[in-house]
């Protein structure tokens, strides 16, 4: 870990030589299928090696406490490099599984004591702040005790009062489920399922296929928007996929907000919404905190342009939480909302498998289940990651595009004060 020494000297004038700091870590839980199968012994009858349920953490940052210097600062959040395993079972994620083993990472978590250390005659001690945020919508829904995954678990809005936006301040916020975050990564993912399902019903313009004649307009509909981007960007989309749901993940839903007039082009959805759906994510996306007023707003209009341009189509519960909540979620942390994303335990997903598969002794299940967590945990060691090489990411033309919305709205805003306060006249504060 690279800290600097500096930071972490206690203030001036301080007689006792100790320095607090708050380590801040994300943690989160998810379930892969489609593993591999061995012919090694299973502890029961109904065990099985081809659902695996995991829990991972990941430390974010190790400020001052009650202070805002960071002593360190991960620089890549969003990377499995860093993602420390916690809990490993086979078994198939349901939820009364995801309930019981969050409710024994928290018990442990309230047993947390501050750690001491003492380098050159300063006591540092360390406090540990864990932050469930590595999650997705299924994991939510079930720590939320959400009936229905339609709805949504921050206010309870019902499908049918996803677009009613004047409701929003009628209905009470669950503040305590501020604490699971925005799930960046599925969120990406779910703006780009909902252009689709859009574009899909644009020819009878009603949010469930009824009738036979609707049922095939849909699925021609859909057949032309999926070759076409098959052959404009190269995109497998709403394709299944062996294991894993479909072909629908980041890295596409990235490229399909790429290009808005190419996309609003092959699904006949507003370029604007689009582009504003892309520029939204980008800000979630980013280790930059973004004013809470400034995003508010841009959500709002947001939620407005598309509730005008589609009000026949319910707004998914994601995009209503991100629009709609999305400010007060941001607001409710100390770190860019960006930094909490669920892209790392994702990834790790995926080096499980391939670590299971590549990189243990298969003549036995416990020593292929040792070599496994050997390889975690030595994959997502601090020190050996602090001393690969820290690769620099290239600057993105549609971040600056975000940054002078920014600086033109909080300009348009000066102004506007300026006009009220000459409209009201002097002796008025």
């Amino acid at each position: 870990m690279e800290v600097d020494p500096n930071l972490c000297l206690p203030d001036i004038g301080n007689s006792v030589k100790t320095c607090n700091l708050d380590c801040i870590v994300k943690y989160g839980c998810d379930g892969a299928s489609d593993q591999g199968r061995y012919n090694q012994k299973l502890p029961g009858v109904n065990s099985t090696d081809e659902t695996v349920f995991t829990v991972f953490m990941v430390p974010l940052c190790l400020k001052k406490r009650n202070k805002s210097t960071i002593v360190w600062n991960n620089p890549h959040s969003a990377s499995p490099r860093r993602c420390i395993p916690i809990t490993l079972i086979f078994a198939k994620e349901t939820k009364d599984r995801t309930k019981q083993e969050m409710q024994i990472i928290k018990k442990q978590i309230e047993k947390l004591q501050p750690t001491k250390l003492t380098i050159s005659d300063i006591t540092f001690i360390v406090h540990v702040n864990m932050h469930l945020t590595m999650v997705d919508g299924k994991v939510c829904q079930a720590l939320s005790d959400t009936p229905s995954s339609a709805s949504c678990y921050i206010c309870g809005a019902k499908p049918s009062e996803m677009n009613h936006l004047e409701r929003v301040k009628e209905k009470r916020d669950n503040i305590c489920h501020f604490q699971f975050g925005l799930s960046t990564l599925h969120a990406w993912i779910r703006f780009m399922e909902c252009i689709l399902h859009i574009g899909y019903r644009l020819d009878f313009c009603k949010r469930s296929a009824v009738t036979d004649e609707q049922k095939r307009m849909k699925n021609e509909t859909k057949e032309r928007i999926c070759t076409a981007f098959r052959e404009e960007l190269g995109l497998l989309i709403d394709m299944p996929n062996q294991g894993t749901g479909n072909t629908n993940n980041g890295n596409t839903a990235r490229r399909f907000f790429s290009d808005p007039d190419l996309t609003s082009k092959i699904t006949g959805v507003n370029v604007e919404l689009i582009k504003r759906f892309g520029q939204i994510l980008r800000i979630l996306a980013s280790s930059t905190k973004i004013p809470r007023g400034f995003f508010e707003r841009f959500a709002f209009e947001t939620a407005k342009l598309y509730v005008r341009f589609y009000p026949w189509f319910f707004m998914p519960p994601i995009i209503r939480k991100v629009l709609l909540h999305g400010g007060k979620i941001m607001q409710h942390f100390l770190l860019p909302i960006g930094q909490y994303s669920e892209e790392a335990t994702e990834a790790r997903n995926k080096d499980f498998k391939r670590f299971r598969e590549f990189h243990t002794r298969k003549y036995s299940r416990q020593a292929a289940n040792q070599d496994l967590i050997h390889k975690l945990l030595v994959s997502s060691d601090l020190y050996i990651a602090s001393l690969r090489q820290q690769w620099k990411k290239p600057e993105d033309e549609r971040d600056h595009e975000i940054a002078q919305c920014y600086a033109s709205r909080c300009e348009r805003m000066k102004i506007r004060d300026r006009c009220r306060m000459r409209s009201w006249g002097p002796g008025i504060v």
